[in-house]
């Protein structure tokens, strides 16, 4: 039974990676669709382990650098740290997760029930990388929240998915790869890689072009839905919700040669990642939240900033609709970092250099922990689940 249906997995695969060639016009649906639902949580499908390991024997420095700055606080990390940072961190218990690698086994809490997508993309990425020996036995603290606010003043090393820099208590945190674009990039990125040629930059709609959730803490994005009314430059719209403009899908973004980076609740997740891989000349709103991979990326190379003022984005859109050749030179800079930064392989590997670098600060080698289970992965659960 196990043989068959890994053969029937096997199957599966081939048809939907040949599918293009077969019916073209329902490529992206179908690869994006099947394998997107059904094998995202199972890495070995999906992950180019020459490329892995040639971006992690090769570092590019902005990893280093925001590597040593996150781990910086703590030359030495002792179980009681770890301790005391959960117990301080208590009221946040649902989000916050002890995680154990053991032999290439990962574990967590007995009480964590980790079949929802944030859990198991990122325990499937550890448990990846621990199968394969990339990654020491170690023992962590990680949040699942969008942004950890401590609640005690003393230093925790804690990883999370972003922090702010205008919040001093928010800097001694650790950045990882969000779990979000670790799910969908995978399946988004051959899709992007399709369609990119069919649409030259100067070619797609010249409007600055946003879509998204009413999630508005600065206050940016409704001004921009504003600035847009009656604007023939700027189309923004809130989008989503009864009486709100329709859901644009993520694939359709690549009709429009500007695209724009704002805030919601803390940092827009996703939609940076994409927009550096669309060929398209991306605006970025100001924002005191990072992300694991911003020191790689530079206003005025990557990206632009964007004006505060609707006359001021008119007169940069204008000058770029002007001089295409500085419109194409911003938009493959932010392409070339993103092929070479922000691959599947590139996020795996990014976890595994700072699973390294902080397991060499522990004072102690890792024990498990009474209370916790084996976490199962991928096929092994879809044969065997557990009771």
């Amino acid at each position: 039974m196990k043989k068959t249906l890994i053969l029937f997995l096997v199957l599966g695969c081939w048809v939907i990676g040949h599918v293009e060639n077969l019916f073209p016009g329902s490529y992206y649906k179908a690869y994006h669709h099947f394998l997107g639902k059904h094998l995202r949580y199972y890495p070995d499908f999906y992950i180019d382990q020459d490329v892995l390991k040639c971006w992690m024997h090769n570092p590019p420095h902005w990893a280093v650098d925001q590597i040593t700055e996150d781990l910086s606080a703590f030359p030495k990390i002792s179980p009681e740290m770890l301790e005391n940072a959960y117990r301080d961190h208590y009221s946040l218990h649902n989000y916050l997760v002890k995680i154990q690698i053991i032999k290439g086994q990962v574990y967590v809490p007995e009480t964590l029930r980790y079949d929802t997508a944030p859990y198991r993309t990122i325990l499937e990425a550890f448990a990846y990388l621990a199968r394969r020996k990339l990654i020491p036995d170690s023992e962590f603290i990680f949040c699942f929240q969008e942004v950890l606010t401590p609640q005690k003043s003393t230093p925790a090393p804690i990883f999370t998915f972003s922090k702010n820099r205008m919040i001093p208590i928010q800097k001694d945190l650790i950045l990882v790869p969000d779990w979000m674009n670790m799910k969908s990039w995978p399946f988004l990125e051959k899709a992007f890689r399709t369609a990119r040629p069919e649409r030259p930059l100067m070619g797609r709609h010249q409007v600055l072009f946003w879509r998204g959730a009413q999630t508005d803490w600065t206050g940016q994005r409704a001004a921009l839905v504003a600035q847009g009314h009656d604007s023939p430059l700027i189309d923004a719209q809130f989008a989503g919700e009864p009486g709100m403009a329709p859901f644009v899908p993520t694939i359709d973004h690549l009709d429009y040669a500007f695209q724009v980076n704002i805030d919601g609740a803390c940092c827009a997740w996703e939609r940076l990642v994409w927009q550096l891989n669309s060929g398209s000349v991306v605006f970025k709103g100001p924002s005191p939240h990072v992300q694991w991979f911003y020191k790689g990326i530079q206003p005025g190379v990557h990206y632009l900033d964007l004006p505060a003022g609707k006359e001021e984005i008119h007169a940069v859109i204008e000058g770029l609709c002007n001089d295409p050749q500085a419109a194409q030179k911003l938009a493959d800079a932010a392409l070339d970092f993103a092929e070479n930064n922000l691959r599947i392989e590139h996020m795996y590997g990014y976890m595994a250099l700072l699973v390294k670098q902080y397991t060499a600060r522990l004072e102690k080698q890792p024990v498990r922990a009474p209370r916790m289970q084996p976490f199962v992965t991928g096929v092994r659960r879809w044969i065997t689940p557990p009771a």
